[in-house]
């Protein structure tokens, strides 16, 4: 993403009428980096599902695709490189309105004080997400099974933010747990409630990442909103409003998370097990069980698709560490058919498995 315009646009806030407290702004330019994220639940996909990335799909738009042979891929939005801090001073956070083509910003409320949030680590919660924000990587850097959700909302006031891409060559995203306000995840239901109605453009530039901002209330109808090239591509549009929109929907996302307290490190209890060719030089590794590799294999989708949870969970993600999620995995004693290639994506509460 251009991360230089985004933050120049987020810094460019001091001189409103109603500025945006320090302590939050440098918490937001500091997760600027994430900001071109996509927001939907990633699920199974139908691609060709094999270990080279550049064999992965394309992204979902209409805009020019460049030949890779004689055009590199283009950089995907630059990582977070560093974790917020772990709570912000105890402090109301001022209204803030930000003008946007579509309309004005919602204010945060001028009473909405974090102090509200008790100090406890924060429990894994259940239920989708009111707000899920992805990664956005295009498919030049991550298969769109294993593509995190960048950023989740969830009803009790649990925040999940994730960093990385979901790259079959790396390692398996690192997560963070937290809590917001009850009214700042109020304000964030009534913002992105605009938000789904406005145009975000179709920017021109090639190779990128299509972000899709789902909200889904309690009850209530779930809205998504696919946006192409996210960040990375807003300075490349012609239309003033649709930039003044793409605006407004980074400063949104940079406000909730800028508002999470109680932060920090979580590990998934489920995790996307996807079936897929042999290679050569793969990592090798042992299946931990209980749940043996037999088991899953039977229940695989069409796609090859299965649901690692629990206990096994917890020790794949022991077994694999920093190691890349596309690994040769075996189950000794187990017989025929009780191996293979695999690669991993880790799944947030609420986010389907296998939606083939």
């Amino acid at each position: 993403m251009q991360r230089s315009g985004v933050i120049a646009r987020l810094s460019a806030m001091n001189s409103s009428p109603q500025p945006f407290p320090a302590n939050l702004r440098r918490r937001a330019l500091s997760f600027a980096g994430a900001c071109g994220a996509v927001v939907v639940l990633a699920a199974c996909s139908t691609a060709d599902r094999t270990p080279a990335v550049a064999a992965t799909s394309a992204p979902a738009s209409t805009a020019p695709s460049s030949n890779p042979s004689s055009n590199p891929p283009s950089s995907p939005t630059a990582p977070i490189t560093a974790s917020p801090p772990s709570s912000i001073p105890a402090t109301s956070i001022p209204a803030t309105s930000t003008p946007a083509a579509g309309g004005t910003a919602h204010p945060v409320p001028a009473d909405c004080d974090t102090t509200s949030v008790p100090k406890a680590v924060p429990r894994t919660p259940s239920g989708a997400p009111l707000i899920s924000v992805t990664a956005g990587a295009n498919a030049w850097i991550a298969h769109r099974d294993t593509e995190p959700i960048r950023l989740a909302l969830y009803a009790d006031g649990t925040v999940i933010t994730t960093k990385g891409y979901g790259s079959i060559s790396e390692a398996l995203p690192v997560a963070s747990i937290g809590t917001v306000a009850d009214c700042l995840r109020d304000w964030a239901v009534t913002e992105f409630g605009d938000l789904m109605d406005l145009n975000m453009g179709q920017s021109q530039v090639t190779d990128q990442g299509t972000t899709v901002v789902t909200l889904a209330p309690p009850g209530r109808t779930v809205r998504t909103l696919p946006i192409y090239a996210f960040g990375s591509g807003d300075d490349a549009l012609p239309d003033p409003a649709q930039r003044a929109n793409r605006q407004r929907l980074h400063t949104a996302i940079a406000t909730v998370t800028a508002g999470v307290v109680n932060q920090t490190s979580w590990t998934p209890n489920r995790l996307r097990l996807i079936k897929t060719a042999d290679g050569k030089n793969i990592p090798a590794h042992r299946w931990p069980g209980p749940t043996t590799l037999r088991t899953l294999l039977a229940g695989r989708t069409g796609q090859g698709c299965m649901e690692v949870t629990g206990e096994t969970a917890a020790r794949v993600i022991k077994e694999i560490g920093s190691e890349p999620m596309l690994a040769r995995w075996d189950d000794p004693g187990r017989g025929t058919g009780s191996g293979g290639t695999f690669y991993l994506g880790i799944l947030l509460p609420g986010q389907p498995a296998c939606a083939i």
